[in-house]
């Protein structure tokens, strides 16, 4: 790396290394597919009012998002109009997955844009739950609490939101070392282990399954300063009461 070997030619690359070059395998990397035909999904960063205009920014994960839009802000069920969509201040006549957009709306206060909350398709929302089922990679744990068990408590990142949530159950588990060898419904597990998990958070939060929208489907839990795990939502459970004027995140 410190010579440029093997960046973007072989030079001097050991015969044990049979791989491509750095910029060879970037040239190879299948990008990520986002479409912009399906149901928007745009998780907002921050919202904020403007000259009296009423902004909010967000990222589009998926779909197409268009000035004159009817969409829906979950996990609140409140409607609202796009009114104009501006990348980089400059006014767009949309704006695709993958870019941040910063957007004016209509039919919406400024104290109900808040972080981790999730503009959508107001005909086809994204699901709002306070239950789910995941998939965890269990990476560092507190010297403190050496073990994971059920009630262990942490804080999920998924998104922009940031959310208390419990370890409610361990269905299976199974180690990194030895992944063909997997315990049922185990008492704890520690670190270096994939455990299959039920989690429970503080208040409902809109989400979205991996196999669904990835990008609102996988997660990381901290504890005490540290990323402890990170996980994939495999299964969400229904949840029917949405929270009218949640607090800022």
């Amino acid at each position: 790396g410190l010579t440029g070997s093997n960046v973007k030619e072989r030079v001097d690359t050991p015969d044990w290394f049979k791989g491509s070059t750095l910029l060879e395998f970037l040239d190879k990397f299948e990008v990520p597919s986002r479409s912009k035909d399906l149901p928007l999904r745009i998780p907002m960063l921050d919202g904020y009012r403007d000259m009296g205009a009423v902004m909010a920014i967000g990222k589009v994960e998926q779909g197409t998002a268009r000035p004159g839009q009817k969409v829906m802000l979950m996990p609140i069920g409140v409607k609202a109009t796009i009114q104009s969509v501006n990348i980089n201040e400059d006014e767009m006549q949309y704006g695709g997955p993958g870019e941040n957009v910063t957007m004016k709306m209509g039919g919406i206060s400024e104290d109900q844009l808040c972080k981790g909350y999730v503009i959508c398709d107001h005909t086809k929302p994204v699901r709002v739950v306070s239950k789910f089922k995941a998939i965890l990679q269990v990476i560092e744990l507190p010297d403190e609490r050496p073990v994971m068990t059920p009630g262990y408590k942490a804080v999920m990142h998924v998104h922009v939101a940031n959310e208390e949530c419990e370890i409610l159950k361990l269905y299976d588990a199974r180690d990194m070392k030895n992944p063909k060898k997997i315990e049922q419904r185990p008492g704890f597990v520690r670190e270096g282990s994939v455990v299959t998990c039920s989690i429970v958070l503080a208040r409902s939060v809109a989400v979205d399954v991996f196999t669904g929208v990835a990008q609102l489907g996988r997660f990381t839990l901290r504890d005490e300063g540290k990323t402890i795990g990170i996980g994939k939502i495999l299964d969400l459970s229904p949840n029917n009461t949405l929270q009218i004027g949640r607090a800022h995140v």
